[in-house]
């Protein structure tokens, strides 16, 4: 739950530039073109490991829904992070109130084995929290 309208976290997340303002992980990005649409391309500057390195990945959106408040993207390329292949889901919608909302982030990957899955499901909760309370500094103000 976050304390801020949906309309207002919605509009931070569907920029779809800009995220290192609540995303941890993401040192810098930038849209390789202007104007968000299905098929455009972000390209993050992500450490995955403190600042140690930082490995630069790509993005697609796949999927952008005004209405519903939903969006989805597909990590196209990620090297030294375990993110490659990755589809993001993302859903925005009103809480109890006007000024609360919930915000889904919902993760679908392939693995060859369970322990890779169990590993790879708690990276993107640890990720998944980072960017919520990223979300929750940059809204409850």
């Amino acid at each position: 739950m976050i304390n801020a309208t949906a309309e207002n976290v919605w509009t931070s997340l569907k920029a779809f530039g800009g995220n290192e303002k609540f995303n941890p992980l993401v040192t810098s990005s930038r849209l390789e073109r202007e104007g968000v649409v299905v098929g455009c391309k972000r390209v993050c500057y992500v450490s995955v490991d403190g600042g140690k390195t930082e490995s630069e990945t790509i993005e697609v959106l796949t999927s952008l829904n005004e209405d519903d408040r939903t969006m989805a993207y597909r990590v196209l390329s990620a090297p030294n992070t375990p993110f490659e292949g990755l589809v993001n889901n993302v859903n925005v919608r009103q809480g109890e109130g006007a000024d609360r909302c919930i915000v889904e982030f919902t993760g679908s990957f392939e693995v060859e084995d369970e322990k890779s899955k169990s590993e790879m499901t708690k990276i993107l909760q640890n990720a998944y929290g980072g960017i919520l309370n990223g979300l929750k500094k940059m809204h409850e103000t």
